[in-house]
């Protein structure tokens, strides 16, 4: 039989197998706010099911004939089309993204794509086994076939994919490439009736001995869990889009690659003498906050060097064909573990220390006579790497620090002697509360969500970025203030104050430990003690405008950002369309907070608002010398046509502007990022 019908197929179930997983994770993250997380939950379940893909070829290759595994495998690919495609998304109807966002992004999944998923899972381990057994050669190849298939699916979709087609035609596109797999094993099952089989090929599915599954388990625990390590530390200051999924990713499956490639003693080797030096810069690099693409380039190599030197080990220890898979079994175990390690991290630790651990941990990988110890123990090899970890480990402490005194230093009044009142974490990010001085400092990851001075004349003064709203909105006459406001972020609760006695409030929040710590006294006095009636609704922003508590509003606030990570799903068409239906055709007000450190979004808004037949503002605001608790900040103020406000001759550094007509319209299908992404 042709090999090159193996290698096909081979190369289209990784290509799908890869493709899926930035589709579904894109098409989830609105329902959970936009979460850097999202993509770390979705990865476990596609390794729990890569785990149970390749247990499912393990056994099935103990159990049958490669001819009758391979009808087996035939049938349940049909089953799966008939009951799978085209696939489309299904939502449980049980839990909410407040309740449970792990909970609903697994089931969700599991509803939409779990079954022809599953079944691609098996396909790499089954089809080098029909392979090996049609004409008797190792099938490792196809292992780093696969591998590169993955690798194309996975730097395709960002690259190529996201930017041509919109997800629903993603969707039939995958659909029709899996129906064309199953043509192909078609094809495999003719040729494979048809022609002998190697004897030696009924004894597949043999186990592996156990001191070699700890190694091959290890090996695959490592990488997983640093990948997703490295992706949700860059996402939570950046923002959670298929490209900085993907790029890791796709690193990650090139050490697979490149480690099982005719040259792959080589890579390893070169991974293994490069690895303790790229552990030592990421370690530090754990601790810091992103301020230029440099410092993403250097985690992703370093990441690459570590996966390489790891996946080594597993590619050195790999048995013979007969054992096969058992072996790509045991790996997917430790590819599981990572994953489950690191979803389960936000329950284990307050802060985000799962990634300089796995970091530690990878130094076991390191051969001894990388160390130039060759005359010691492996006990003197373990002693030298732990104290070289503890060394790194006190630098990667004082890190730790930098990001409280930079912040400290954007306020005059703040103090370096900072007391920590409450550290928190879940499925949305890292929650910190301080104490300096009175001061209370709220922030949500590396970037301030708010801020109180106690000790000040007026506690209850609007600080940071919301001052200038205050300060816009100020002149605007009592009928501004007649009907309801919306915010779309809660933050500590300081735009409750802008809010006169008895008018109504509505504030969206998808994350339940940020309106513990808003309505906690002890942190935070703004919802209890201004004078607005607020109700918090615990849900993503956008949802909540499509269905609102109230009619309409005068003013609706988005300020949404996790860390300072972009929500894109609240900036799309449909999105603004929400907005525009619960805004007051006339006196409303649409205030979009766009302060980044990353991106450049007001041509992105202005046209959203172009085509919402909106007026667009771009609105800089600049603190001076007196306003020690302001922040300098952005905004995009939109205006209905027949607005009665005009803001070009406040005073204030507001400028009307006209959308590029180069700039492509944002919409649920189609969100591109890299055009408004800094590079300097």
């Amino acid at each position: 039989m042709n090999p090159l019908l193996f290698i096909s197929a081979t190369g289209l179930s990784a290509f799908l197998l890869m493709m899926v997983q930035p589709m579904m994770a894109k098409i989830l993250l609105p329902y959970v706010g936009g979460a850097p997380a999202t993509w770390i939950t979705c990865m476990l379940f596609f390794q729990v099911l890569l785990l149970g893909g390749y247990a499912y070829a393990a056994v099935s290759s103990a159990l049958f004939s490669p001819k009758r595994q391979l009808i087996l495998h035939g049938a349940l690919m049909f089953v799966a089309l008939l009951l799978s495609l085209p696939l489309e998304l299904r939502l449980p109807t049980s839990l909410s993204a407040s309740d449970s966002p792990e909970g609903m992004l697994l089931l969700g999944l599991l509803f939409s794509v779990g079954f022809p998923y599953f079944i691609l899972t098996a396909n790499s381990s089954l089809i080098q086994r029909w392979f090996h057994a049609q004409s008797g050669r190792s099938p490792y190849f196809l292992f780093a076939i696969s591998n590169f298939g993955s690798f194309a699916g996975v730097l395709s979709y960002p690259f190529l994919v996201e930017w041509l087609l919109p997800l629903s035609a993603q969707l039939i596109s995958w659909s029709a490439g899996f129906v064309l797999l199953f043509c192909l094993f078609c094809l495999i099952f003719v040729g494979l009736k048809r022609q002998p089989q190697t004897e030696q090929t009924e004894t597949l599915g043999r186990n592996i001995p156990l001191p070699l599954i700890g190694k091959v388990v290890f090996a695959g625990f490592v990488p997983s869990s640093l990948f997703l390590s490295v992706t949700l530390h860059i996402t939570t200051d950046v923002a959670s889009f298929p490209l900085i999924w993907m790029i890791p990713f796709a690193l990650y499956l090139l050490s697979f690659t490149l480690v099982f490639s005719k040259h792959g003693a080589r890579y390893t080797m070169i991974g293994q003498k490069l690895q303790f030096a790229s552990v030592c810069i990421l370690t530090f690099l754990s601790f810091s906050i992103y301020k230029s693409p440099l410092f993403m380039l250097i985690d992703f190599i370093g990441m690459g060097i570590i996966a390489v030197s790891c996946h080594g080990l597993a590619a050195q220890a790999r048995p013979a064909p007969d054992r096969l898979t058992a072996f790509y079994f045991w790996l997917s175990v430790g590819g599981a573990l990572g994953g489950l390690f690191n979803v389960a991290a936000p329950y284990l630790f307050n802060s985000i220390v799962e990634y300089p651990l796995v970091l530690l941990l990878s130094l076991f990988a390191i051969p001894r006579h990388e160390f130039g110890f060759d005359s010691f123990t492996r006990i003197s090899k373990r002693a030298v790497i732990i104290g070289l970890s503890i060394f790194i480990l006190i630098g990667g402490t004082y890190a730790l620090l930098n990001p409280q005194e930079e912040i400290a230093e954007t306020t005059e009044t703040a103090s370096s002697d900072y007391e920590t009142l409450i550290e928190t974490r879940n499925f949305f990010g890292v929650l910190r509360v301080t104490n300096a001085d009175g001061l209370h400092d709220f922030t949500h990851g590396t970037t301030r969500h708010g801020l109180q001075h106690f000790n000040a004349d007026d506690p209850l003064t609007i600080t940071t970025y919301y001052s200038a709203l205050e300060k816009l909105f100020a002149p605007l006459p009592d009928s501004f203030y007649a009907r309801p406001f919306a915010v779309v972020g809660l933050g500590a609760g300081t735009l409750a104050c802008i809010a006169k006695p008895g008018q109504a409030m509505d504030l969206f929040e998808i994350n339940p430990g940020v309106a513990d710590i808003a309505t906690n006294r002890d942190f935070f006095t703004y919802l209890s003690d201004c004078p607005g009636e607020y109700d918090i609704h615990l849900i993503d922003g956008r949802l909540g405008l499509e269905n609102p508590p109230h009619d309409t509003y005068n003013l609706i606030v988005i300020d949404a950002f996790s860390s300072d990570a972009i929500p894109l799903h609240l900036l799309t068409q449909e999105a603004m369309h929400s907005y525009v239906k619960a805004l007051d055709p006339v006196d409303g007000i649409l205030a979009i907070h766009i302060t980044n450190r990353h991106f450049d979004l007001e041509q992105v808004v202005a046209k959203l608002a172009e085509d919402a037949n909106l007026i667009p503002y771009y609105y800089h605001y600049d603190k001076t010398s007196d306003q020690g608790l302001d922040e300098i900040a952005n905004w995009m103020i939109l205006l209905p046509q027949a607005s009665p406000y005009d803001f070009s001759d406040s005073g204030f550094d507001i400028t009307r502007i006209h959308a590029d007509q180069k700039t492509r319209l944002w919409t649920d299908d189609y969100t591109f990022v890299l055009p408004y992404m800094h590079w300097e």
